[in-house]
């Protein structure tokens, strides 16, 4: 809980807990962290047990704060992915060490400094005030009362006085912020060619006999994966609408209700002349009635009609009040008279006008009736839902329960976990990812927990049916071990024409000439970063090119398949550095905190080993559920 509540705050709280987490990951590049641990602890830390269950808490809550940035709670698994398990107890091995380096240096936080800090906590003040209620409201919901929270707040800065102590106002050298600056703001410019198949001819297939040994040593490549067989039972408020029982008397009533809907606004092209005087506007607007035209009065201005008009617009659309009262009740081609607007006195002109329209009820009968239909239906989905449970207790299965409740099911002859059929097609799935995955995990036969689908439906899946991985026969796989032959010996012929092609200008060979034997054409580009590279040519070939120095010449992988660009870079810029600039300053505030997170990361590693750090695999595994792969 106090993880969560500090990652909303600000200020040095949230700098202490990036800190903290840097060195968080540190702790797995101890080699000979994992020892036997007698007891069932998942870790130790000198005298401190981190049990499984205070563990798994806290993996718990990862996994819910996760949630808000995934938009779902991630599955234990998933979380492992993310590395979540490493980060929970490499936070509590750290804060661990800490804590008894506090005790050791026998630091202390006074009472006044506790209640300072819980004050001004925004978790608790969300309004810039100290709200008691919601305070008392938050520990309750995580089963703390106001003792353990402050105990737990005066360890937390406990721990902030020795990181301070140690990384606090750490500040980057110049020749690090120049380096740094040369780093990220330098361009390169380059001259290539690009190297295609078109160079290297004919790729002919080779004999029966180097093709089976070709596909022998890359069986694995060609194994048939996994095929699962499915039934799928949607329910959606789509599935339960049915649009021709709405009356004409319900559809008449909303198409009224919501007219303004379907009405398309009208919109003018304005035009606003503005003058540096009430008395210059109305000067202007007589001149018109002298027989001068709106364009004229434009040009003496020094203006272009392009350059002062506003648009088409709606009238909503027009900001500024006033214009919008003047366009909006004159004729089309009339001028107004001085407009008081708000970027000054002006001349309004509606150039033209596009009467509004309306849809006719006819044209969004089907639009209306399938809305009200589908709004009625999403009352009876929970009820169908119900029933189709009930069903399901009753043994029934998808397809029975299908035919009893009126709905369709949907059978998936072969998909494999990557969501493809046999014949390698992409299958179309409801909620293809979530279903593969469970699907995925699912025994044959056994019912499964419904997913829920967008607009509150839901979806029933069964596996009816695997058929396991298999290695395919030569014959069976002789189209894609063809294709794979190719491909790769297309790229090893490609490679090998561009780096003769840069054997030929290392020894001397001008770019152009060497261009004109090859029949290739010579390209330019400029401004290349490290970042994005430069038009066509992305990171890698950036990548590439900023490892080469200037005038030197180079090969890389191009953008396309089954191409190389050979380059030559010819040239290099970087703008001056200037130590006060914006960029300047906030590129020194990163590289503090990353000087900073080095710091701490080094101090909570060496406090580690100094106490003596284990870690317990076995117990760990127990805590994640028993399926944790060794780390």
């Amino acid at each position: 809980m106090l993880r969560a509540l500090r990652s909303r705050s600000a200020g040095w709280v949230a700098k202490t807990l990036l800190l903290l987490l840097i060195a968080s990951f540190a702790v797995w590049g101890i080699g000979d962290v994992f020892r036997s641990v007698t007891q069932a602890n998942v870790a130790e830390v000198g005298d401190r047990e981190i049990s499984q269950q205070e563990f798994r808490q806290g993996f718990d809550n990862a996994l819910r704060q996760a949630a808000s940035q995934l938009g779902r709670q991630p599955t234990p698994a998933e979380g492992r992915m993310l590395g979540l398990d490493r980060q929970v107890l490499g936070e509590m091995m750290a804060e661990a060490a800490l804590d008894q380096t506090a005790r050791q240096m026998k630091l202390n936080v006074t009472d006044e400094t506790v209640v300072d800090s819980v004050r001004d906590d925004p978790s608790f003040a969300p309004g810039g005030t100290f709200d008691v209620d919601r305070f008392r409201r938050v520990l309750a919901a995580n089963g703390l009362s106001e003792a353990a929270f402050v105990d737990l707040q005066r360890d937390f800065l406990r721990r902030r006085q020795i990181i301070e102590g140690l990384a606090s106002d750490v500040r980057a050298p110049r020749p690090m912020l120049e380096a740094a600056h040369h780093y990220t703001n330098e361009k390169r410019s380059i001259s290539y060619l690009t190297v295609g198949t078109s160079a290297l001819g004919e790729v002919a297939l080779p004999d029966e006999t180097a093709l089976r040994a070709f596909f022998e040593e890359r069986k694995a490549a060609f194994r048939a994966p996994e095929y699962r067989k499915l039934t799928l039972l949607p329910l959606s408020p789509g599935a339960l609408a049915n649009p021709s029982t709405v009356s004409e008397e319900d559809l008449r009533k909303r198409y009224e209700e919501q007219q303004s809907r379907f009405a398309q606004a009208e919109r003018r092209t304005i035009d606003q002349l503005r003058f540096g005087s009430t008395e210059e506007a109305a000067a202007a607007k007589q001149s018109l009635a002298s027989g001068k035209s709106f364009e004229d009065l434009v040009a003496e201005q020094g203006q272009t009609v392009e350059a002062i008009s506003l648009g088409t617009l709606r009238r909503n659309e027009v900001i500024d009040p006033a214009v919008a009262e003047a366009a909006f009740s004159l004729a089309e081609g009339a001028v107004s008279g001085p407009v008081a607007g708000s970027f000054g006195p002006a001349l309004v002109r509606v150039r033209a006008i596009e009467g509004g329209t309306t849809r006719p009820f006819d044209d969004v009968r089907q639009e209306l009736a399938t809305e009200i239909a589908n709004e009625r239906a999403q009352a009876d989905v929970g009820s169908k839902h119900d029933a189709i449970e009930e069903d399901r207790l009753g043994g029934l299965t998808l397809s029975e329960i299908a035919s009893k409740q009126g709905l369709e099911v949907q059978t998936v002859e072969a998909v494999d976990a990557e969501g493809r059929g046999t014949d390698g097609n992409t299958v179309s799935l409801p909620q293809a990812d979530g279903l593969l995955q469970q699907a995925f995990e699912a025994e044959v036969g056994l019912e499964n927990e419904a997913l829920r689908t967008p607009g509150n439906g839901y979806l029933w899946y069964e596996v009816a049916d695997v058929t396991p991985s298999r290695d395919r026969t030569f014959e069976e796989a002789r189209a894609r071990v063809e294709e794979a032959w190719r491909n790769e010996e297309t790229a090893k012929r490609l490679a090998a024409k561009a780096s003769d092609i840069v054997k030929k200008l290392t020894d001397g060979a001008p770019l152009a000439d060497v261009a004109a034997e090859e029949k290739l054409t010579v390209e330019t580009a400029a401004g290349l970063t490290r970042e994005q590279g430069a038009g066509d040519l992305g990171r890698v070939v950036a990548t590439q090119v900023f490892a080469t120095p200037v005038n030197g010449f180079g090969e890389v992988q191009g953008n396309q398949e089954n191409t190389r660009i050979v380059f030559q870079v010819t040239g290099s810029e970087v703008p001056p550095f200037d130590p006060e600039s914006e960029a300047a300053k906030q590129m020194a505030g990163r590289l503090s905190v990353m000087m900073e997170g080095d710091l701490a990361t080094t101090y909570v590693l060496q406090r580690q080993n100094e106490l003596g750090s284990s870690i317990d695999q076995t117990a760990l595994n127990a805590a994640l559920g028993g399926s944790a792969e060794a780390y």
